[in-house]
Parts: C-alpha cells; sequence; structure tokens
C-alpha cells in the first residue's frame, strides 16, 4: 500500500500567536516536524502542513490546541509542545480542552493559575 501525501491548510489570527507557536529559531516547529515526519510552511499568516495523510491529521489537532493555549494566555515552550505531541499520539486531545478552560486563581498582579498537564488537573480536583 502507498503512503499518500497530502496538504493542510491552518490560519493563524495574529502574529503574535505565530511567533509564540513556532518559537526561538523556531525551535518548537521542528520538534512537530521531527515527531510527526512532516513539513510545516508558513506564509502570510498560514500554516501548510505536508506529510502522510495521518502525520498531517495529527499535526493540525497539534497546532489547534496550541493556537488555543496561546489565546488562553499560554507562553508556547518545548515542554508544552511535547506534551501536547504527546497527548495528541496517545488519543487524548479532547482531554486538553479541559486544562484550557480550568484555572485555580488569578494572583494580585493579574497572573492566572491553573495546571498545566491533566496530571495536575487531577491533583488539583
Amino acid at each position: 500500500m502507498e503512503n499518500i501525501i497530502t496538504e493542510k491548510n491552518l490560519q493563524v489570527g495574529s502574529m503574535e500567536e505565530l511567533i509564540n507557536i513556532f518559537g526561538s529559531f523556531d525551535e518548537n516547529v521542528k520538534i512537530i516536524e521531527g515527531q510527526l515526519n512532516i513539513k510545516v510552511i508558513n506564509r502570510d499568516m498560514e500554516l501548510k502542513l505536508i506529510g502522510e495523510e495521518k502525520d498531517v491529521a495529527n499535526g493540525e489537532k497539534i497546532f489547534n490546541i496550541l493556537i488555543d493555549l496561546v489565546r488562553h494566555g499560554e507562553i508556547i515552550n518545548e515542554q508544552n509542545v511535547r506534551y501536547v505531541i504527546s497527548t495528541v499520539l496517545a488519543g487524548e486531545e479532547e482531554r486538553l480542552k479541559e486544562i484550557t478552560n480550568d484555572y485555580i486563581c488569578i494572583t494580585a498582579k493579574g497572573k492566572i493559575i491553573k495546571p498545566k498537564t491533566l496530571g495536575q488537573r487531577e491533583y488539583i480536583k
């Protein structure tokens, strides 16, 4: 059976979101490309994912989750990226939405304190 190469385009809302998701020297995207064996191309606020169909579908899920995290005020780092990748590859991406909506408290300076992993969320419950 032949592997079918496919493409998927994703819109990103702002340059700030894109910069946050890509990370310093595009390190976050390089991690995703390496883990999923896909190519990610950035063109005018649009990401093009190229690779085998299943890998591109997982890449789409990962980028949508990362975009959602950025919109909820998260700063994306290598740890976030690797956690999202492992969760998506385990088929538990729906549970990640629980984290983005939960928060424990807001500090006097306005910083939101919230769990960063599903394990932390369970511990707090």
